[in-house]
């Protein structure tokens, strides 16, 4: 059972799966969900799916990783996890798990998880039909293909197809076409309706 790793395992472990794993993973139905998890623990129990960001803001973000961590190698065949802007070391050490680290573990223990969090796929196809990321699609991604093209570990930074799946939006405005560059967050673009 999972009380018989240590993190040190887990972290080693699950680093060497995704590290493996290609950066794009299908996946039957049905299927649940959910992201945003942000060190949520008592969320993250009730839902075990999620589409990325499951460290910073809440207090639970070591507890948050490490089960998820787990389930995924318990249950690589049907625990899947993608990778959110929040797995990212700039965003992670601005936004709190540098700090619940340090309190609780150590910076060995980020350095990790960053670790670990650059080898999670960043997209999922449900069905062959449903598209999920963290973020969004922009100008770098011309088929499904070439997201597999992406190599691991991921470091995603600038303007290329990895930042766009964890940072682009969608525009918020009704009639805008096309991509635009995305002032908001000051990266990757945000896409129009077309």
């Amino acid at each position: 059972m999972f009380w018989q790793f240590t993190k040190e395992d887990i972290l080693q472990k699950e680093g060497h799966v995704l590290f493996h794993r290609i950066r794009f993973c299908g996946t039957p139905s049905p299927i649940t969900l959910a992201g945003d998890i942000h060190g949520q623990f008592e969320d993250l129990v009730m839902i075990f799916d999620a589409i990325g960001d499951y460290v910073d803001r809440g207090r639970n973000s070591l507890e948050v990783i490490c089960l998820i961590f787990i389930y995924s190698l318990l249950y690589p065949e049907r625990f899947f996890i993608l990778r959110g802007n929040h797995e990212e070391e700039g965003v992670n050490l601005r936004y709190g798990l540098m700090r619940e680290c340090r309190k609780r573990m150590s910076e060995i223990v980020f350095d990790a998880l960053n670790d670990t969090f650059n080898c999670i796929s960043l997209a999922a196809v449900v069905n062959d039909e449903v598209f999920c990321c963290h973020g969004g699609i922009g100008p770098h991604l011309n088929r499904l293909k070439d997201i597999e093209k992406i190599e691991c570990p991921i470091i995603p930074c600038g303007d290329n197809l990895a930042n766009d799946l964890l940072w682009a939006d969608p525009s918020p405005y009704e009639k805008s076409t096309g991509f635009k560059i995305n002032w908001y967050r000051r990266t990757s673009w945000v896409w129009g309706k077309d």
